[in-house]
């Protein structure tokens, strides 16, 4: 399944197996749901998602999408789009933080 983002939009998967990301453009950025360990991919490196955590994928840049393809049973993939509109309180700025940082690390 071929996925692509547009900047500020994001999505959610829940797989119920183990899946494969593979990034075909842009910089992607998978988090875990009840876990800090992100991970960035940029075009052409892939991850191995287990299945016990709910993630949120999402562009890291501000004018470029992303694309990227999961392999793995698609019936046991339940993606669904978020828009890309603002975050408040906490957890917006502690997301604006770790998205400068990213972008410190990717220039």
């Amino acid at each position: 399944m071929q996925i692509t983002l547009q900047p500020r939009e994001g999505a959610t998967m829940a797989p119920g197996n183990a899946v494969r990301v593979h990034c075909l453009a842009g910089v992607l950025w998978i988090t875990n749901h009840g876990d800090s360990k992100d991970r960035v991919l940029k075009a052409g490196d892939s991850a191995e998602l287990c299945a016990a955590q709910r993630r949120y994928l999402s562009s890291v840049g501000r004018n470029e999408a992303v694309s990227f393809e999961v392999s793995g049973p698609a019936a046991s993939i339940s993606l669904h789009k978020v828009g890309g509109g603002a975050v408040s309180g906490g957890a917006g700025e502690r997301l604006r933080q770790v998205l400068r940082g990213l972008r410190r690390l990717l220039d």
